[in-house]
């Protein structure tokens, strides 16, 4: 019979997490004798239609680094036949309304950065600007920067 058990992240049913954080889902595996599994056991992680296999550190750790975009997700964790069913909410943690560009502006930037953290660069941004798109990219700094025509600004 087996009784293999797992702790953390699993012990929570729904986990959420901000985007681009760095955050680590993990688990930690207990064995059929009710101690933390040694280093190398495989743990499957199924994150999104995808399989991830990953090893136990020597605390019995499992972890998978998040990179998912901003969504909710269902997460299986499996050891030794042992399933655990979580759901991850990555939350979305950048949000801009209401910028003021004068009228007489030509361009104007914004800088991309998540919760005071550092900026975010090569990042593709959409911006809407009196119902018109516009999709600009983020410089190495973190920058964007949107020409205006005279046709953008409204008079």
């Amino acid at each position: 019979m087996q009784h293999t058990s797992f702790t953390d992240n699993s012990a929570i049913k729904r986990v959420i997490m901000d985007y681009a954080s760095g955050e680590v889902f993990k688990i930690r595996v207990y064995g059929d004798n009710s101690l933390v599994v040694g280093a190398g056991e495989i743990v499957k992680f199924k994150v999104n239609g995808k399989i991830y296999k990953v090893k136990t550190d020597k605390n019995g750790y499992s972890y998978i680094k998040v990179t998912l975009a901003p969504k909710t997700y269902k997460v299986t964790s499996e050891y030794a036949g042992c399933k655990i069913y979580n759901t991850l909410k990555i939350k979305q943690v950048l949000k801009v309304s209401n910028v003021n560009v004068k009228k007489i502006a030509k361009s104007f930037k914004i800088k991309i950065t998540l919760k005071g953290k550092k900026a975010l660069k090569s990042k593709k941004v959409t911006i809407i600007l009196n119902n018109n798109i516009y999709h600009v990219k983020t410089n190495s700094k973190g920058i964007t920067t949107l020409k205006l025509s005279k046709s953008v600004i409204k008079t």
